[in-house]
């Protein structure tokens, strides 16, 4: 088989997939990290130690609101996985039992209307396949996206006698962190837990002051932020003794004068901070996981003046004259009279300007670099031709699966027994969902064939010109 049918056929298998009637397989893309918390009061617990809990949670959040995106483990995949099949088996069993209860409704009815009993019995044999194909369901018929946004639910409060699980349950959560604080004389003693499908997990346990409370949220956060993100994390803060001090991390710019950040992949950033009347200071920092690193750079002053050279994008390389003096952001002694800089970076147009003498700070924009007229033409030509060739190729199996699909209707329709009228009936959803995936593939391929043609007319124009 040759690669563009390998490549149609693959794109009707996807496109019936996310196109077949009742059919649970597809893409799951509205699913969230949801994960509760919850104060838990004892019964004796008094105004002093609820205006604690519940001050301690808004702290905890505050502190936690950068952790937006859930990492999803092989172990979360299956359970993820699992809540979606039983909370689709349980609407299609409510919907079979509604069925059966109508169809039983009309034996009691005077003049039932003619053939509805009939509809009602097809209308239970269709919603029974529809609960065999959820309870049937593998992961593997399953695209789960690898990260989940993270929703954080308030959760109603708690005493220690609670089901905790069941209350996660109930919430439709994937955990509920709990936190309990008692005061014994001038302390708090606080503890959180996690309570996740039958398991209690100690996250952090500690004693505070009350005036020390907001020290006891920093180290709670730490302990939760990784089971947040899903994945090994590292902390970051820089702070530059000049305000105006321009931040880079990896040759990108992050910030000025202070920039911190706890989401790092652990591993070696290279670090640049460069200021105005300063020499620039730059350091490969290792980040150890689970803990947070403070850089503070030390800035030389220097009585040579010096310019911030910034692009958009940033990365280009930077010569001043025919001396190669790196990438921006960077800064550029100033010359005592105009000398040409030059930037360079690929996919961009060469950018020469003079730099002078008084220049303060300069940032600029690059374009992208414009093609040979002629190979771009011959290049929106070849890609046109391509495009019909694949557009018509792709009606093919359009036509088959529909005749296909309407010799199983049929069948259907004059089945006798259960078992030929369930083996018809899936056979016409995966036939007729089959051929709506590949109606989109056309639609695609046809919407492609308009833009190549767009696209080569406007080379033509150009080559003309």
């Amino acid at each position: 088989m040759n690669r563009p049918l390998l490549v149609i056929c693959l794109l009707v298998f996807v496109g019936s997939l996310l196109f077949a009637a009742d059919s649970p397989t597809g893409l799951v893309d509205d699913a969230q990290w949801r994960i509760g918390m919850a104060a838990i009061y004892d019964d004796a617990a008094d105004e002093n130690i609820t205006t604690a809990t519940q001050g301690f949670i808004r702290l905890l959040l505050d502190d936690l609101k950068d952790v937006e995106i859930h990492e999803l483990g092989a172990h979360e995949l299956l359970s993820l996985f699992r809540r979606y099949q039983e909370d689709g088996e349980r609407k299609a069993l409510m919907a079979l039992g509604q069925l059966h209860q109508q169809r039983d409704e009309l034996l009691f009815e005077l003049a039932p209307r003619n053939g509805a009993y009939e509809e009602k019995t097809k209308a239970i044999q269709k919603a029974a396949m529809v609960l065999l194909n959820w309870q049937n369901l593998t992961l593997n018929q399953m695209a789960f996206p690898e990260k989940l946004p993270i929703e954080m639910v308030p959760v109603k409060d708690l005493s220690p006698t609670s089901a905790f699980d069941d209350e996660r349950k109930n919430q439709t959560l994937v955990g509920l962190l709990t936190i309990h604080m008692h005061q014994i004389d001038q302390y708090f003693q606080i503890e959180i837990q996690l309570w996740q499908e039958g398991t209690k997990k100690e996250i952090w346990s500690g004693t505070t002051l009350p005036d020390d409370l907001p020290l006891a949220v920093e180290e709670a956060s730490l302990s939760l932020r990784g089971l947040l993100l899903g994945r090994q994390w590292s902390g970051l803060r820089i702070q530059s003794p000049v305000d105006e001090a321009l931040i880079a991390v990896d040759g990108k710019a992050v910030g000025v004068g202070y920039w911190e950040s706890k989401q790092q992949i652990p591993g070696t950033l290279r670090l640049e901070v460069t200021a105005q009347g300063y020499l620039p200071w730059t350091e490969d920092v290792d980040l150890a996981p689970e803990q947070i690193q403070t850089i503070t750079p030390e800035l030389v002053p220097t009585n040579i003046s010096t310019v911030l050279v910034n692009t958009v994008p940033p990365g280009a390389t930077l010569r001043l004259g025919s001396v190669w003096l790196g990438e921006t952001p960077l800064m550029v002694p100033l010359p005592e009279r105009p000398v040409p800089l030059a930037l360079e970076l690929e996919g961009y147009r060469l950018r020469t300007l003079p730099l002078l003498p008084e220049t303060e700070r300069l940032t600029i924009s690059l374009e992208l670099a414009e093609p040979d007229p002629m190979a771009a033409w011959e290049q929106s030509r070849r890609k046109l031709h391509n495009s019909i060739a694949w557009f018509a190729a792709s009606l093919a199996p359009t036509m088959a699966l529909f005749g296909i699909s309407q010799n199983y209707a049929a069948m259907n329709r004059n089945s006798t027994t259960t078992e030929a009228f369930q083996y018809s009936y899936r056979a016409y959803n995966i036939t007729y969902g089959a051929m709506w995936g590949s109606i989109a593939i056309n639609a695609g391929l046809l919407t492609n064939v308009f833009f190549k043609l767009h696209r080569y007319l406007k080379a033509a124009e150009e080559l003309a010109d």
